[in-house]
């Protein structure tokens, strides 16, 4: 179940990601490793942007974090932010909605950094 509170910056999107690997890994009997996502909102000076992480965590401990999927916010989303009544899963729908499959992608990215 998605977190209600939406993540804001980069380190509290990739902590989030990081946990759910984690609480992912230690779900299932003996995992081979655990996979978590997560999405939010990054300030910048041109407006409010989309940003998604994906975390793979092992058992061993290693991990491998992989991460994109920039978009600027159309004003509908902005304005809820705003008025604190934005939820982390209408993130997660927008980015659906943007892109045909956007967590193959981030989940490939963290395998690839894993691997290395």
């Amino acid at each position: 179940m998605p977190d209600a509170a939406v993540p804001v910056g980069e380190k509290e999107i990739i902590e989030r990601a990081l946990r759910r690997a984690a609480a992912a890994l230690k779900s299932g009997p003996e995992g081979e490793m655990g996979v978590g996502f997560s999405e939010g909102i990054v300030r910048t000076d041109f407006g409010l942007f989309t940003s998604a992480w994906c975390a793979v965590v092992a058992p061993s401990g290693d991990c491998g974090i992989g991460g994109g999927l920039n978009f600027q916010l159309p004003d509908q989303l902005v304005r809820r932010f705003n008025e604190g009544t934005l939820l982390e899963g209408e993130i997660e729908n927008f980015l659906q909605d943007s892109l045909q499959n956007p967590f193959e992608d981030l989940a490939a990215r963290a395998l690839t950094a894993l691997q290395n």
